[in-house]
This record gives C-alpha cells, sequence and structure tokens, in this order.
C-alpha cells in the first residue's frame, strides 16, 4: 500500500490542469522562493498557498526535510464551498488542515504563496493582506504590481525573476519574489520597490521641481473620448483641422507619446503624427489597434516642436525617464503619466538634457556617474 507521502510525489499533475484554478510552482523557483528566508525548515509550522501539483510541498519534504505533518495547504478560495470540494480532492493526499486564505484560522511560522494574480494584480492584491495576518514570514511569487497596496510597507526583500522561462507560454510581466514579515521594511512607497537608486533621485527630483512648476499641459480628453472607436476618432480629427470645432486643439499643437519604451526609428505613425500632421496615414496605421494614442495637448506648436526634439533624440534622459514610467506604471501607463512623470520646464525654449538636469538640482553629469 503506498503511504501518502508516496501518492503526493506521483500525483498526476497533469490532470489538475483542467481546472481553471490552478496555479504551479516551476521547479527552478522552488529553490529561489525558499532561499530569500531564514526559517529552521524541521520545526516550523509552514503553510503553501495553491500547490495543488504539489511541487513545493515535494521540494520542502525532498530538500529541506520539512516533515509532512508540519505542512499546510492553503487554497485562494473565498467561495467556501468550492474550498469543501478541494478539501474532498485532497484527503486522500494530505492529512493536515486545508482552508481557504480568506479563513485561516492558525498562524504559521511561514506562508509560502504563488497566487493567481488576476488582472493588473487585482487577486493578489486582495490576498496579500489575508496572508500577512496569518504568518510571521511570507515568501511571494507575483507580479510587483501586486504591492501597490499599504501592505507594502511589510516587504523585507525582493527580487526580479523571468517570468517568460518559467511559464513558458504564459508571458508574465514584471515577476518578481518578495519576503514579507511583520516588521515594517525599507520601502516607503512603490517607486522605491521597483527603482534602483540612480532611477529614484531622479523620480523624487521630478516630483519635487514639478509641485512648484506646474504646467498647463493637458490630456487631450476629446480624443480619449474616441478611442478604440477610429471612426469617430477620424471624425473628430476632420472636424478639427476642417474648422468644424472651435474648442479643440489643432493636430499641429498635440504630440502622440504612444511608443514610449522604444528608440522611434523609420516612419512610424506617430513620427508621421508628430512630424507631419499626417493624420490621415496616422489613422489608417492604427485603425484597429487595440490599443489607443496617448495624446497630449502641449499648448501651442512652438512647445509641441522643442518637446518633440527632445524626446525624440531618445537620449539617455529620456530613455530613464521611459524606464521610471514602465516599472512604476507597468505596461499600459495612463496619458496623464507623461504629464507627471516628465519635468515640466518650459517648453518654449529648447532643452538639452544636462540643462533640464541642472534645473532639477542634479548635476549635469548626473546619467553618467557611477551607482
Amino acid at each position: 500500500m503506498k503511504t501518502k507521502l508516496e501518492l503526493i510525489k506521483n500525483y498526476p499533475i497533469e490532470s489538475l490542469k483542467n481546472w481553471g484554478d490552478y496555479f504551479g510552482y516551476p521547479e527552478s523557483i522552488c529553490k529561489s522562493m525558499t532561499d530569500m528566508v531564514a526559517c529552521d525548515w524541521k520545526n516550523s509550522k509552514i503553510a503553501i498557498l495553491d500547490d495543488f501539483g504539489f511541487q513545493m510541498i515535494n521540494f520542502l519534504i525532498d530538500v529541506k526535510k520539512v516533515p509532512l505533518q508540519n505542512i499546510y495547504f492553503l487554497v485562494s478560495e473565498s467561495d467556501e464551498s468550492k474550498v469543501e470540494l478541494i478539501k474532498k480532492w485532497y484527503s486522500n493526499f494530505i492529512e493536515n488542515e486545508i482552508s481557504s486564505v480568506y479563513n485561516i484560522n492558525n498562524m504559521f511560522d511561514l506562508i509560502i504563496a504563488n497566487p493567481p494574480y488576476g488582472k493588473s494584480s487585482g487577486l493578489a492584491q486582495r490576498i496579500v493582506p489575508q496572508v500577512i495576518k496569518a504568518a510571521q514570514q511570507i515568501v511571494y511569487l507575483a507580479p510587483t504590481n501586486t504591492y501597490k497596496i499599504p501592505e507594502l510597507e511589510y516587504v523585507q526583500n525582493i527580487a526580479r525573476v523571468d517570468g517568460s522561462v518559467l511559464f513558458g507560454d504564459a508571458s508574465i510581466y514584471d515577476l518578481c519574489i518578495t519576503r514579507m514579515a511583520k516588521e515594517i521594511g525599507p520601502y516607503k512607497d512603490y517607486a522605491s520597490l521597483v527603482l534602483n537608486k540612480k532611477e529614484l533621485t531622479l523620480y523624487r527630483n521630478i516630483r519635487v521641481y514639478n509641485k512648484s512648476h506646474p504646467t498647463h499641459f493637458k490630456v487631450e480628453k476629446d480624443f480619449m473620448g474616441c478611442k478604440k472607436d477610429w471612426n469617430k476618432m477620424f471624425a473628430f480629427s476632420f472636424a478639427i483641422n476642417n474648422g468644424g470645432s472651435t474648442d479643440a486643439k489643432p493636430w499641429s499643437e498635440i504630440v502622440d507619446l504612444t511608443q514610449y519604451t522604444e528608440k522611434h526609428q523609420g516612419p512610424t505613425s506617430d513620427i508621421k503624427f508628430n512630424f507631419g500632421n499626417d493624420f490621415e496615414a496616422y489613422y489608417n496605421n492604427l485603425k484597429g489597434n487595440v490599443s489607443y494614442p496617448k495624446l497630449i495637448d502641449m499648448g501651442s506648436t512652438q512647445e509641441k516642436g522643442n518637446f518633440k526634439n527632445w524626446y525624440y533624440k531618445a537620449g539617455r534622459l529620456v530613455n530613464k525617464i521611459r524606464s521610471i514610467i514602465s516599472q512604476c506604471e507597468n505596461i499600459t501607463p495612463r496619458p496623464q503619466c507623461y504629464i507627471d512623470y516628465f519635468p515640466h520646464v518650459d517648453w518654449s525654449r529648447p532643452w538639452t538634457d544636462k540643462e533640464i538636469l541642472k534645473e532639477l538640482g542634479l548635476s549635469e553629469d548626473f546619467l553618467e556617474e557611477k551607482e
């Protein structure tokens, strides 16, 4: 007769993938997650969240020599009827308590969690506050934007991992391992969690500068109301540039910052628009795209010209700010982010990187200085 330990090791993982709430612990990540925590493995009470394939449980038993009776199974499920079903499914494989993360009755020394992420990590953000109540320390595998919550103050360590390597076909952006504990950690806000020292200094200086230097630039809201409706967008453009709208700005005063992470080369649609005001070509190129442009009303043709000439040089400062936006706002930043993150210098005159850095209170060679 097989022991329960043997049953765990031989459980058919593939059959579980037919169930929509299956979440795996890739083999390569088990070591990385456990290496981040200091733990008396043989004597600690440990809970594993959503280890339906028993990958992490097997690793703890085989490598960390954790006794099976010290391991508990948590499920990220708020529907208790589903939790009861899970208990029946797994009762033959592990006898320790199986409970929902939303209804934990025990306190653990350690919880290891690869929670379901949800859209924009919405599910993970709801799970983190529940788990922090039930453990002395927790180690998570989750996207960094999971920590856009007040509980980020409990994060002690963070390490980025390559989600594409871990999960194959499932492309997961900006995945990380974090350790949380019941004490205040070193991270004061989300920017301090995701940015390196140089990026954080630049981010802070821009924020301070922008507070005392308001800008009249704004998101072109009328256009944004047309997002994903390209026919309406084209009609809106025609009305602006043919005198049919007295309130809307002409395209010669509006800049498109759609491709915020790329060095601009060749006749891309935004270059055609920003340098040639060629909306028809722009419209035909983008029509049907699932995304939409990020249009900023620069206030005047002169200000648009000076800004775009600086922006499209793709110098180190532009690229550094793009990187900051990408990390702080993740994949699809709102158009307002560009107004918030770019320095509110007077774009009625041209600027160089060194001039802007000096204006921000940084050395002209700030980007060249070593960390």
